[in-house]
Parts: C-alpha cells; sequence; structure tokens
C-alpha cells in the first residue's frame, strides 16, 4: 500500500506541474516574438471593433489613422490630412489622441485597400456613424521572414477578422 501511496503521489506532483507549466507558457505570449506578433493582431483587431462600435453609438465618425513610419496607429474624432484647412499628419502625432504602438519586434508593414496601397506615411479610414468603412488590410510583420499577421476589415460588414499569415486582399467582398 505505502508503494501505491508514493505512486499516487507522484502522478498528483507531475499532473500539477503539467498544469503550472501551462499557465506559464500562455503567460509567456508577450515575451516571445511570435507571441507578440499575435498579440499585436488580437490588440488591433479589439481596437478596430472598439472603433466602429463607437463610431455606431455616438453618431459620430471615428477616425484610424495607420502611420506606417512610426509603426503606430491611432484612434482619434480629429480629421488630418491632404484637404485644404485639414490640419496636416505630422500634426496628428503632437497631438493628444489615444495612440497604440505596435510592440517590438512588429511593425506595420503595409496597408492594402480599394483605394490604395501603402508602404509609407499614414493612411487614413473612418467609421461613420452607420458602423461603414473602406476595406481593408493592415499587415503586421515580425521578425522572421514568414512572420505575418493581417487585420482584415470587411466595410460592409464591419468584421474584422485576424488571420496569422500574410492574407492577400481580396477586395470590398473580402471577409463577407
Amino acid at each position: 500500500t505505502r508503494k501505491l501511496w508514493m505512486i499516487s503521489f507522484a502522478v498528483v506532483v507531475i499532473a500539477l506541474l503539467v498544469v503550472a507549466s501551462g499557465f506559464v507558457i500562455m503567460n509567456l505570449e508577450g515575451v516571445t516574438a511570435a507571441g507578440r506578433l499575435r498579440k499585436a493582431g488580437r490588440d488591433l483587431a479589439g481596437h478596430l471593433r472598439y472603433a466602429r462600435s463607437f463610431a455606431v453609438l455616438s453618431g459620430k465618425p471615428i477616425y484610424v489613422y495607420y502611420d506606417l513610419d512610426e509603426s503606430d496607429y491611432y484612434l482619434t474624432r480629429d480629421y488630418y490630412g491632404q484637404e485644404r484647412g485639414a490640419r496636416r499628419h505630422d500634426e496628428l502625432r503632437t497631438g493628444e489622441h489615444t495612440k497604440w504602438e505596435t510592440p517590438r519586434g512588429v511593425r506595420i508593414a503595409r496597408i492594402e485597400s480599394v483605394v490604395s496601397k501603402s508602404e509609407r506615411n499614414i493612411e487614413r479610414f473612418d467609421f461613420t456613424p452607420f458602423g461603414a468603412c473602406v476595406s481593408h488590410n493592415v499587415y503586421l510583420k515580425g521578425p522572421g521572414e514568414d512572420d505575418w499577421v493581417t487585420v482584415a476589415v470587411n466595410g460592409l460588414t464591419g468584421r474584422v477578422a485576424v488571420h496569422q499569415f500574410y492574407k492577400e486582399f481580396d477586395g470590398a467582398l473580402d471577409n463577407l
């Protein structure tokens, strides 16, 4: 009986170690490069869903600015752009706005939409009070050659999807 008790005790200890190591591995997501990339994609998707919901609930447009030079993005009610009388994009960087930076080793590499393909500067998309937005993909790049996350925004449905790979932009009907 003593031998049986010792074996049972060892099995319980091993089971507890397996469960504890699972929690440690889940909490390391922000530590590894791949984990930071996945988390950045989920965070961006969550912020975009929030922006859409806020635009619908407030009845006012919310602008999303992607700053490819700095790998930041902003959510704001303020309009910046090239049009006459509008504040310039560089003023966006110094303003008091909600700004998110991508984690270390992750950058916003590219934005593709029906309207443009951008690899530099600042791209703007706005969620209207009806929840509509131009469909676009945001490509987050990690340190490895194949480390990509695509955040796809469907302007027709408002759906925001996260893909753990580089997903080609399919146009306005993407992700229906």
